[in-house]
């Protein structure tokens, strides 16, 4: 059996040099040198060392696992991969952290909090993603109170030192307003947003309105539901009443796809859609939907580096954020 002695050996470092690569604890603050860590890692592999989770369980006072805590389950959750493929990008950086993830989930809001709760507690995970951001949120709340370390998906509604990891929604919404207007040629867009105020949607809207004005540009505008049985009489009625409408935005791809089948239906005749998210409804959509791809799995691997309290570089940052550009579609 490989020891820690023996890979300390075989690296020439000290054997609690090797222990620290061997087991990053940002719970407790043990970091080391990226470039030593490497090292070590690589001399351990080379040996066919295999580390024993269980024994750094008990060592630690802490399990080698990131909780990821998604919102309730939903038709907009389950018709949606941003928080799946966020959920790849995390889990590519724990790897490199020999962390693995627990996933914490529920059917409404006290579920979910049981479960995170059953992490905690039963597992002893004291590091956590959440996929989402909301005011009132009874996850945060049990998580700070606790002393726990998190990072939240988007700009915080409330607690405003919160770790988070998010995109520049005002611009990008701005930048959505620049290709229907500037090189789409739209004359009177229709911007659609949902019901539930989520903060991503109000940026991106007010970058939005932003190009508009700055253009002198009127546009319509709907809030709607993601039940496409609500929304669709409610785009059925404002096309009817304004006919002039030319093109689209929407603060994510669903939307969009739902807005763009009506006005189809409609018109008969092909509409510009910007939209958000890059997901599976943009690769269905079909021609003149451009989707910004907000880069879901940089985002999962930026949070991981917030939660880990290290920026990538061997060198340790205190807390903040991490905003990351959303990237254009091609037009």
């Amino acid at each position: 059996m490989v020891t820690l002695k023996d890979i300390a050996l075989a690296a020439g470092v000290s054997t609690a040099t090797a222990s620290r690569a061997l087991n990053p604890n940002p719970v407790s603050g043990t970091y080391i040198n990226k470039n030593t860590r490497a090292h070590v890692l690589k001399m351990a592999a080379k040996l066919g060392y295999s580390p024993n989770l269980s024994a750094r369980t008990l060592s630690n006072g802490s399990s080698n696992t990131v909780g990821v805590v998604f919102g309730p389950n939903t038709g907009v959750i389950a018709g949606n991969d941003f928080g799946l493929h966020m959920l790849f990008g995390i889990q590519q950086a724990i790897a490199k952290f020999n962390y693995t993830s627990s996933l914490a989930s529920g059917d409404n809001w006290n579920q979910v909090l049981d479960n995170v709760k059953l992490l905690v507690e039963g597992t002893k995970t004291k590091l956590f993603v959440l996929l989402y951001t909301m005011k009132n949120d009874p996850v945060s709340a049990y998580l700070r109170k606790k002393k726990i370390r998190y990072v939240i998906t988007g700009e915080p509604e409330e607690w405003t030192d919160a770790l988070y990891v998010d995109n520049d929604n005002r611009l990008a919404g701005y930048q959505a307003g620049e290709i229907l207007l500037d090189d789409l040629h739209a004359r009177y867009p229709l911007a659609v947003t949902s019901r539930d105020h989520w903060k991503f949607e109000i940026n991106r809207l007010a970058g939005f309105k932003a190009k508009m004005a700055k253009s002198g540009k009127k546009f319509c505008y709907l809030e709607t539901s993601y039940d496409p049985q609500v929304s669709k009489q409610q785009l059925v009625d404002i096309l009817e009443r304004n006919p002039a409408i030319d093109s689209i935005f929407a603060t994510d791809d669903r939307l969009a796809f739902i807005a763009k089948q009506q006005y189809d239906a409609k018109f008969s005749l092909p509409v510009p859609v910007v939209s958000f998210n890059n997901s599976e409804y943009a690769a269905i959509a079909g021609d003149h939907f451009y989707s910004f791809d907000v880069l879901p799995e940089q985002l999962g691997i930026q949070a991981v580096g917030l939660l880990f309290n290290h920026n990538g570089k061997g060198t340790n940052v205190a807390a903040g954020h991490v905003v990351i550009q959303a990237k254009k579609p091609k037009v």
